[in-house]
């Protein structure tokens, strides 16, 4: 699991405290991690595990919690290398999940694309601090995903 907040600096910054986490990202998580993350958040378990579900189609869902917060569950297949040769560059595509709460976005995947580590290395420009929360610019972390 990683964590990062938004810094002052408008640039993504590893944390170890997740209380100030902006994003939290979780590559293959345990069944533990799946169920204290359920636990801390009251997200559904279908959220966390359709990000390591091979036959998951992409879709939008909205659950509410039981202290009324929204949250939104966003999949998409995301392109991953598979093969590289001569010949050329092999991409498929793996379900990536995106938990949108009021105040942390939380992504979920069997293998990390490379785009998104980009992202977290602030391999990006024009980034601004609406970039998790509020109204959607070009920046929002969700839309610099999918785009």
């Amino acid at each position: 699991m990683k964590l990062y907040y938004f810094n002052e600096h408008k640039q993504f910054q590893e944390t170890q405290n997740e209380q100030e986490a902006d994003w939290i990202h979780i590559e293959q998580p345990t069944e533990v991690e799946i169920k204290a993350l359920r636990a801390r958040y009251q997200i559904p378990e279908d959220f966390i595990t359709a990000g390591l579900d091979p036959y998951e189609i992409p879709r939008h869902e909205v659950f509410e919690s039981i202290t009324g917060a929204k949250i939104q569950l966003l999949v998409i297949l995301a392109p991953v290398q598979e093969h590289s040769s001569s010949m050329g560059i092999e991409y498929g595509t793996k379900p990536f999940a995106m938990i949108m709460l009021s105040n942390k976005v939380l992504t979920i995947c069997e293998k990390t694309p490379d785009y998104i580590e980009n992202i977290a290395k602030n391999d990006n420009k024009n980034m601004k601090k609406n970039l998790m929360h509020g109204k959607l610019s070009e920046s929002h972390l969700v839309l610099r995903i999918l785009w």
